[in-house]
């Protein structure tokens, strides 16, 4: 017998993607004829070549070696074009379409219509279901053994787990305890409480330092504007006089000339 097989491979240039392996004869490797779909469709979608992976093979050698390629790119996602791992018939595939498929399924019913299957056949298939339920249930039973002797160690690994979840106390240190030591057991005053509540009071009317009446004069120092707060006035300035990009940067113009008490482009005076 002459060794004059050898097992080739297609790949696509760009990447190096092996896309089908095949065995043959003289100039098979090049040859068009007799290529499935997938094949061709790569072949004239992207740039292609051909090499021999193994040359001066029997035939039986490179049909076994084929297989084990095959089988080999197709674990790597490779070899696409292979649509079967066997070496026999590997070029062609003739897919059976679904009108196929019934005709050969309503041939197989008409072939097992009006026959009884023997004693010694039910005998067989009910011992193989009882074998099969019997390996199940074995099955069953020691992964229920294997968890209820985890579960134990399971349980102390989970309690360890959410101890070092809890959030710890809170513990303050020396300095701030002895900060807190001159308030310790103390309460407020009648006077205190009513100079508290008083202040409460003001903050919300607007009536303390950080949100004094905030005024806006005229040339002639006239009133033209008076609010609560300095960033009314931003509002006021960027809304009504179109200064600032936004009222916030109109508040920021002001604020240097509510220092200052100078006019302001001519026209107005900030008073607080």
């Amino acid at each position: 017998m002459e060794n004059n097989y050898y097992v080739y491979a297609w790949y696509k240039i760009d990447n190096l993607e092996i896309f089908y392996i095949g065995k043959g004869l003289g100039k098979r490797r090049f040859s068009m004829s007799k290529r499935n779909e997938p094949f061709l469709r790569t072949v004239n979608t992207y740039p292609c070549a051909v090499r021999i992976l193994e040359m001066g093979l029997s035939e039986s050698v490179a049909s076994h070696l084929e297989k084990k390629l095959i089988s080999y790119y197709k674990r790597m996602g490779q070899a696409k074009a292979n649509i079967r791992i066997s070496g026999s018939g590997g070029d062609t595939y003739n897919r059976r379409t679904k009108e196929e498929m019934k005709i050969t399924r309503k041939k197989l019913s008409d072939s097992l219509k009006g026959k009884t299957l023997s004693e010694q056949h039910v005998k067989n298939m009910r011992r193989a279901l009882r074998q099969k339920y019997e390996s199940d249930e074995r099955k069953e039973v020691e992964q229920i053994k294997e968890k209820i002797e985890v579960l134990p160690k399971l349980q102390k690994e989970e309690l360890e787990r959410i101890k070092l979840a809890l959030p710890k106390k809170n513990i303050r240190t020396k300095s701030e305890e002895n900060n807190n030591i001159g308030f310790t057991g103390k309460k407020h005053t009648n006077e205190t409480k009513r100079k508290m509540s008083e202040r409460s009071k003001e903050f919300l009317k607007g009536n303390t330092n950080n949100a004094k009446k905030c005024l806006v004069l005229d040339n002639d120092k006239n009133i033209i504007l008076s609010v609560s707060a300095k960033y009314q006035v931003g509002i006021w300035l960027h809304t009504e006089k179109g200064y600032g990009s936004s009222s916030r940067s109109a508040q920021r113009i002001a604020d240097k000339y509510f220092k200052t008490n100078e006019l302001f482009d001519g026209k107005y005076y900030f008073v607080q």
